[in-house]
């Protein structure tokens, strides 16, 4: 969490336009928000997404009595209602769009503020050492597993990361 902080007040402007906002591009990230009501309300809800990062990134943020910790589970949580809710959906077209919440749009979750995020970062000019950058890949590869996304998509390395960001985007 210290390295993503580390980033400093850009790490916010990396999420909130390349991160949060740049994830909507995909349709199949939007239908279940612009099913559930949860689109209408993008500022909130990219607020409320801040929210939860500052308290995975926070000291003690991802301890078992931690808020991040606590804000993770309830995404998974979340996304499991949603699911449910959907899949009884009469109108859900499951052949064009399958699961509404599924392992790619998880994975892409935890790409977008590891992979992406360091991608982003150095864009910028920022200059990340490795063990930071190795450290923030542990820390979203933990918030992943916490939300239910498998093994196999969870970004370990950064090489790693991209190659999910790969098969995801």
């Amino acid at each position: 969490g210290a390295a993503a902080r580390r980033i400093g007040k850009d790490g916010f402007d990396i999420l909130a336009f390349g991160s949060l906002l740049g994830g909507y591009r995909s349709g199949g990230a939007l239908q279940p928000l612009v099913r559930t009501g949860r689109f209408d309300d993008t500022l909130n809800r990219v607020g409320e997404t801040g929210q939860w990062w500052l308290a995975c990134t926070a000291a003690g943020g991802m301890a078992r009595d931690g808020d991040g910790w606590r804000l993770s589970v309830h995404v998974r949580i979340m996304h499991a209602f949603v699911n449910y809710q959907l899949e009884r959906d009469p109108d859900w077209d499951w052949d064009f769009r399958g699961v509404p919440i599924n392992a790619y749009d998880r994975a892409g979750t935890i790409g977008s503020f590891s992979t992406s995020y360091l991608m982003q970062a150095r864009v910028l000019g920022i200059r990340i050492p490795p063990a930071d950058a190795a450290a923030i890949m542990h820390l979203w590869s933990y918030v992943g597993w916490l939300m239910g996304v498998e093994e196999q998509w969870l970004p370990r390395t950064e090489r790693v990361g991209r190659r999910v960001l790969g098969n995801v985007i």
